[in-house]
């Protein structure tokens, strides 16, 4: 049916056009897949969905794109009733931070936060560097020709 096509196109621009705002950009869905693309797999793995959702937006787009430029392609049904609900499922997941990038940014953020809080150890001598420095009452006593000699053999050595 032409009207699940229309019906699609219109949650498709929705989500879209909350993609662009978001990402302050003028390419909506394909930044999101983008900023995906450029996640590292470190952070991916924390979200169990993040294969999925990547490729079902990248599948959706492909039907958009479809239905946008090829020729008689609204003639017949691109997409299904599943495909709209996930789009507009996704699209709350999203406005509750709860999509695969709000998902990162927030571990993330909270990886920032144990890294500051880590508390910094000050540095203290051990007992064998506070024994160089301190002079014992030897070396306090060396007599002036022992400094002589010893100054006259490193000469020599």
């Amino acid at each position: 049916m032409i009207y699940l096509n229309i019906e699609f196109q219109e949650e498709y621009k929705r989500l879209d056009a909350l993609c662009k705002d978001m990402l302050s950009s003028s390419n909506g869905i394909s930044e999101y897949l983008q900023e995906m693309d450029l996640t590292p797999y470190v952070f991916r793995r924390c979200v169990s969905s993040w294969d999925a959702d990547y490729q079902r937006l990248k599948n959706l787009r492909h039907i958009r794109n479809k239905l946008a430029h090829e020729i008689g392609s609204l003639n017949y049904d691109q997409c299904t009733q599943d495909d709209i609900i996930w789009l507009q499922e996704f699209y709350k997941s999203i406005l509750n931070c709860a999509d695969p990038l709000a998902i990162v940014r927030r571990v993330k953020k909270s990886q920032t936060q144990q890294i500051r809080k880590t508390p910094t150890i000050p540095h203290t001598e051990s007992p064998r560097e506070t024994e160089k420095t301190i002079p014992t009452k030897e070396e306090k006593k060396v007599s002036l020709w022992k400094k002589i000699i010893l100054k006259i053999k490193s000469i020599f050595s």
